[in-house]
């Protein structure tokens, strides 16, 4: 009997591959406008759209593809209740820190110049992520993969 992949990989695992497929996609759409001119000049002089850009591809695309091996791979357990904190409060902080960072670089583009609070903001939103790795690394000491434990 052959098992398809979607049979075996748990509910996280797609969750990450899907999130960063939209990762990925936003990517390719973004550098798509920047082929008109008018565009490149607004991208490359808002120094938020040019972070934001690389946190996209850091850790909305390449972070969750790494998150969904893990999990595929038995190195994440997901249905242990740490790992499903830890990356429900890594994928929420990318969330946030990227609609902070783009919104913050639309406000400039507008002329409304700086959010209020926005380096407070800023913080806030990015806290997450962290904590995040801080669950995954925590229920990786609690309960290492199969494959890096020593056999007695």
């Amino acid at each position: 009997m052959q098992v398809k992949l979607y049979d075996k990989a748990p509910l996280w695992a797609w969750r990450c591959v899907t999130y960063a497929l939209i990762g990925m996609g936003l990517k390719v759409l973004m550098q798509a406008a920047v082929s008109v001119p008018q565009m490149a000049d607004m991208a490359l002089t808002i120094r938020n759209y040019v972070i934001g850009f690389i946190h996209l591809n850091m850790l909305g695309a390449i972070s969750m593809m790494l998150f969904a091996m893990a999990l595929v791979r038995g190195w994440f357990v997901s249905t242990d209740r740490l790992v499903r904190i830890g990356l429900s409060l890594f994928t929420s902080g990318v969330l946030l820190s990227e609609a902070a960072l783009f919104l913050q670089g639309t406000f400039f583009w507008i002329g409304w110049g700086m959010i209020p609070g926005y380096y407070w903001i800023q913080f806030l939103t990015s806290v997450p992520i962290p904590l995040g790795v801080i669950a995954l690394l925590v229920h990786l000491a609690i309960k290492p993969p199969a494959s890096a434990r020593v056999s007695e």
